[in-house]
């Protein structure tokens, strides 16, 4: 077996590199003296240089594509293709349209001269050939070729860097989006901590400065009248402190979401009774009405429990005493679209346009002065969304809304 040292090793390596890196040109010369001629004139150049040699223009098509040369020095009179006809085909496609092509010949007419020019060709040299002529006119090409190499590898970099930028400029379109809607985010977090959750706190705080001063002049019923207030505004703090967070993590996708199949009519029932106290106290009918057969919806179960119970607590805040709220299912081919109808005081249209608009505080107050600050719908239709859903709302001023969204079912297909 042969074993190479390392200085053998060294040599073949370079080699290897120094073929791969000549600048290759092609001849194409049909006449044996001629192609002598220039092969010995081209060898003067240096080792730098690669020949391809051909006989007619067929072969000289041929090995330019195979060998992709940056040069081409063409005889006009070839068999099967004349030197003019190789150029014009040579440029014709898109790899070969900026190398130079030297051509030979002895018709120097200015009709030939200007149908080889319109053939691509870059230059000519008078026969019988002239070495300096020669060597003069390729050293000419060459540098002509490494200058438009050098201004395809640049305008190619270009390009790069152009696309980099191109989609630095999308992630960074991105991220200006993001952030965007982070900052409607806050700036409706700011809104409602500074008004709907500071507003009934400094109420708070103001009945405990009375409390602590003046405590004696209370009687039993009086005390515990306050403290079933207080524990009241407490909880109304409280629940939009909870609507105020999830709607935060939904805003920033991390809302926990795991669907599964289940039956919607175990939320109508437990959602009913849940509110039903609710709704006894300001003596309005809270009723359901079902048309399904199976009832089942594939869905996360925690999204829809709190869409349907905060789409039900609004039509109880909504409605005068003595009103009715009713929750409908109905069940389609592909989901099941779920109603809750009220014949309370309705919205104005406009006020409709900019329910579901993140961007909006829309703070309401209810038949008995409950607040509101909208979360809970922005909340609702982001839950129903996730879920593949859709919500909308139709209401008449003094005659009720009608708040209908789809959920989807199970596909067992």
């Amino acid at each position: 077996m042969e074993t190479l040292t390392l200085q053998q090793k060294s040599f073949k390596q370079k080699s290897k590199k120094s073929l791969a890196e000549k600048y290759k040109i092609l001849i194409a010369e049909d006449n044996d003296q001629n192609l002598l001629l220039i092969k010995h004139c081209l060898s003067t150049l240096g080792d730098g240089y690669e020949i391809i040699t051909a006989k007619d223009g067929r072969e000289a098509l041929e090995k330019a594509k195979e060998q992709q040369p940056e040069l081409v020095i063409l005889d006009w009179e070839m068999p099967y293709l004349k030197g003019v006809e190789v150029s014009r085909i040579l440029k014709e496609n898109q790899n070969f349209s900026a190398i130079p092509i030297i051509m030979t010949t002895a018709k120097t007419a200015s009709l030939h001269l200007e149908e080889a020019f319109q053939a691509g060709v870059t230059d000519y040299i008078k026969k019988p050939l002239d070495r300096i002529e020669l060597i003069s006119r390729v050293r000419s090409a060459i540098a002509l070729s490494k200058s438009f190499k050098k201004i395809r590898e640049q305008k190619r970099e270009i390009e790069k860097k152009n696309e980099l930028i191109t989609d630095q400029n999308k992630t960074l379109g991105s991220y200006n989006v993001e952030l965007a809607k982070m900052n409607k985010v806050k700036d409706k977090l700011f809104s409602v901590v500074s008004h709907d959750i500071k507003t009934p706190l400094n109420t708070l705080s103001s009945l405990l400065d009375v409390f602590i001063h003046t405590s004696d002049t209370f009687t039993v019923e009086e005390l515990r009248q306050c403290a079933i207030d207080i524990k009241h505004t407490l909880g109304n703090v409280y629940g939009l402190l909870e609507k105020l967070l999830r709607w935060a993590l939904s805003q920033m996708g991390k809302a926990e979401f795991e669907p599964e199949v289940y039956s919607v009519s175990n939320l109508v029932k437990d959602n009913i009774q849940l509110l039903e106290a609710e709704a006894k106290q300001k003596k309005i009918e809270l009723s359901s009405k079902e048309e399904i057969e199976t009832g089942e919806i594939f869905g996360d179960k925690n999204m829809l429990d709190f869409v349907i119970r905060n789409l039900v607590s609004n039509a109880i805040k909504f409605t005068n005493p003595g009103g009715k709220v009713e929750l409908r299912v109905k069940e389609g081919k592909t989901d099941l679209k779920i109603s809750i109808v009220d014949n309370g005081v309705g919205i104005e249209e406009e006020r409709q346009r900019q329910l579901f608009k993140s961007e909006k505080v829309l703070t309401s107050v209810g038949t008995n002065q409950e607040k509101g600050t909208g979360l809970g719908l922005l909340l609702s239709k982001d839950y129903i969304e996730k879920n593949g859903g859709k919500i909308k709302v139709k209401s008449s001023l003094g005659e009720g809304s009608t708040f209908t969204f789809t959920i989807p079912k199970p596909d067992y297909e």
